[in-house]
């Protein structure tokens, strides 16, 4: 009888625990409200949803703005400043704070208006001196031999605030020795270029055609615009004065660097990708909220092409979940005409036909991924099967080959296929636009009215064009991760996400690149992702993997240990649900043992309170009489004392 007591006080124990579990409230908010999923990522109301930042009456802002103009005034003005031009044939002085009138009557009337004033302060348009100025007037007359007004007749008039400052410039301006007077106008922005944000199709969503990424629906997301990651773009020819990449200046981290090309297209244009400004004119990077690092791979004194110490460089100035950018291609077939087999950069110093080597290149970047920084690499232009080469190992990196965006491109081929110039092989991971990409610079053949500063080009292309565009959708991701206050993803779990959640590649032509990322899939699976259902179902929208993903959100991370079970199996899984997705037969077993999972989070997230204390009690009665059965069968064959 003890016994049966005992299994009777267990059962209601195990039946008190889970009805706390699931019914007792949390005192944290719920991990629905802190991870928020959309549940059509790829809706087209999410394009176009980046609102342009007019710079024209920002608050605080010394930009003219239509506010005055809607009071009934012709431009913005400074409200306590007005600009005098007294007759031509005046010569009115300033003298001891006060002007003096040598000719005319130019300051006829002029007390009478400004002695409702509590005070005024007249100031000289330029402090040219007077005598230069009479020069220079007398030069322009003689060599024109026309009249030039003497702009020694051209003063300020400071007055105090609060006052009509319309009405005390008309009344001035009615005098008759007064040719003009007129507030001082606000500055007028600069010109800029227009806003390419629509031109640039691989920000639009995945169901677009040709395919985005969907960088505008990551820009609605707590840090999907990389915020809190820094970017380091390895290469050169970078313009770091152009207008609308503010954070290229002082990005550059190693010294002695030198341009072998001679140039500052080819690095303008893929930072252009990454972080170009928001402001509402020119182009908007994908991870426009990242931070900037540059760092020259041919620098030195002397300068020399030195790749793997470029990437020590960087990994010193980085951080785990920043991004290393490797815009890099290595020349198998050694230097000679075009066309070349251009392959990864990690082939350093290998070459035909020879296996890859355990060269710097490659265990610099072995060691990067160690340090948690992902490493993005170009693929090549070479037209390469680089499956007919011997690797030396997996480096780590994200291998990016070049993906079309539409027939009547540049290239023939269409969206998501692989363009016929672009490396490829199984060991290739994700695909970017490799063509007609809308960026800064490269030779301005967009627009370039106003100098190479403003230069925009609408034909970047190769893997160049492509890689950025996956370093953006990581840097994003990471962004969107520490926003929501966790750890950024390793390197290996960033790779397998962006392969997992993105848009497939599209054959023929034949040869691996990899799908392009899709961020609405992505941050809808990070945060963080039930990597093996994922990997299982195919996609982190299958049904079963978003119970699962509810059961996790409104249970396991509302109290320490279900958070401590959920970063135990976020550290864990990634390498198994990499083996799954690479071995397709194993996917209808693991759903079979996924099963009772799911079951049990769907019992738990589909039913109110009341039903589930039903099903638990009658769980916690049926394990009673079930552990009553099992002891009477031990107790009868001597088992059990």
């Amino acid at each position: 009888m003890k016994l049966k007591r005992r299994v009777c006080y267990l059962s209601l124990l195990c039946l008190l625990i889970l009805l706390l579990t699931i019914l007792v409230p949390s005192n944290t908010a719920s991990a629905a409200s802190i991870y928020p999923i959309n549940l059509d990522p790829n809706s087209n109301a999410y394009s176009n949803t980046q609102a342009s930042i007019n710079l024209i009456g920002q608050a605080g802002s010394g930009w003219g703005d239509a506010e005055q103009a809607l009071a009934g005034h012709p431009y913005a003005c400074e409200e306590d400043l007005i600009e005098v031009m007294f007759a031509h044939d005046s010569k009115v002085r300033l003298r001891h704070g006060a002007l003096v009138n040598l000719a005319t009557n130019a300051l006829t009337g002029v007390d009478g208006v400004l002695q409702k004033l509590a005070w005024f302060e007249w100031y000289r348009i330029s402090d040219v001196p007077e005598e230069r100025v009479d020069e220079i007037q007398a030069h322009g007359k003689a060599n024109t031999a026309k009249p030039v007004y003497d702009l020694n007749n051209i003063y300020r008039l400071r007055i105090p605030k609060g006052l009509d400052v319309w009405t005390i410039s008309q009344e001035l301006e009615a005098l008759p020795g007064i040719m003009l007077a007129r507030p001082v106008p606000k500055p007028v922005p600069l010109p800029t270029p227009p806003n390419y944000v629509p031109d640039q199709g691989y920000l639009l969503p995945a169901s677009s055609t040709p395919s985005g990424i969907n960088a505008e629906y990551a820009w609605t997301q707590p840090g999907g615009n990389g915020t809190g990651v820094t970017v380091c773009d390895l290469e050169y020819s970078w313009n770091y004065n152009h207008a609308d990449i503010t954070k290229a200046f002082g990005s550059q981290i190693n010294s002695n660097v030198s341009d072998p090309s001679s140039d500052n297209n080819h690095g303008t244009a893929v930072i252009g990708e990454l972080v170009s400004d928001n402001n509402g004119w020119g182009t908007t990077g994908i991870s426009y909220g990242a931070s900037l690092k540059t760092c020259g791979t041919y620098y030195g004194t002397p300068p020399t092409w030195n790749v793997a110490g470029a990437i020590l460089t960087a990994i010193a100035n980085l951080k785990a979940g920043d991004v290393i950018l490797l815009e890099q291609q290595w020349w198998y077939d050694g230097p000679g005409p075009e066309p070349r087999q251009y392959i990864p950069i990690e082939w350093w110093d290998s070459y035909y036909p020879s296996p890859q080597t355990f060269n710097a290149v490659y265990v610099a970047i072995v060691l990067a991924v160690s340090c948690g920084i992902t490493v993005v690499e170009a693929g090549g232009n070479g037209n390469v099967n680089t499956d007919t080469l011997t690797w030396a190992g997996d480096s780590g990196a994200i291998i990016v080959g070049a993906g079309g965006a539409y027939p009547g491109g540049t290239y023939p081929e269409g969206n998501l296929e692989r363009l016929s110039f672009s490396s490829y092989g199984s060991r290739f991971n994700l695909q970017g636009w490799g063509e007609n990409v809308v960026t800064t610079g490269w030779y301005g053949n967009l627009y370039n009215s106003e100098g190479a500063n403003y230069w925009y080009t609408n034909t970047f292309s190769g893997t160049s064009s492509a890689s950025p565009i996956v370093a953006g959708a990581v840097a994003a991701v990471q962004g969107n991760r520490l926003a929501r206050g966790l750890l950024p993803l390793s390197p290996a779990t960033m790779r397998w996400l962006l392969v997992a959640t993105g848009t497939p590649q599209n054959l023929p032509p034949a040869g691996n690149i990899g799908p392009l990322p899709d961020l609405a899939r992505a941050l809808s699976a990070s945060t963080p992702v039930c990597f093996i259902a994922t990997a299982a179902y195919g996609t982190p929208m299958a049904p079963e993997v978003e119970v699962l993903r509810d059961f996790r959100d409104q249970y396991l991370l509302t109290n320490p240990v279900g958070k401590a079970l959920v970063e135990f199996y976020y550290k864990v899984s990634p390498p198994i649900a990499e083996f799954i997705t690479e071995h397709p037969a194993l996917k209808p077993i693991v759903r079979l043992g996924l099963k009772p999972a799911v079951m049990m989070s769907t019992m738990a997230v589909s039913t109110n309170s009341a039903e589930k204390m039903a099903i638990l009690g009658s769980l916690a009665l049926v394990c009673t009489a079930l552990a009553i059965w099992v002891r009477e069968r031990a107790r009868r064959f001597g088992r059990w004392r």
